[in-house]
């Protein structure tokens, strides 16, 4: 049976991982960005198994802050292309493939 759990928490996910170890619930769902360094370095949890669901990221910005779009977009495109964004993912995600190609491939 699935309940819900609500804690409030500066750290949700570390609370979470608690109630989990505690024996308060049965696991939880998170990105796998949060919960395979979590299942590494708790060993009493485990990871139990990932779901490609293709969710894209984002970062928000003020409505109307157009400059800091293009900006944002014109960086993510350059460090695409060059590779360092992948670069960058491999050194502090290399649990997860890299998402994306440089434009052209």
């Amino acid at each position: 049976m699935l309940r819900r759990f609500d804690r409030c928490s500066p750290s949700r996910i570390n609370s979470t991982a608690e109630a989990t170890a505690a024996g308060e619930i049965d696991g939880f769902v998170d990105d796998e960005p949060a919960m395979i360094p979590l299942a590494e370095r708790d060993d009493r949890l485990a990871f139990g198994f990932s779901v490609q669901s293709r969710r894209p990221w984002g970062c928000g910005v003020a409505r109307g802050n157009v400059a800091l779009v293009a900006a944002l977009d014109d960086a993510l495109a350059r460090c695409t292309a060059n590779g360092e964004l992948a670069a960058i993912w491999a050194r502090h995600l290399p649990f997860l493939a890299f998402p994306l190609a440089p434009a052209g491939q």
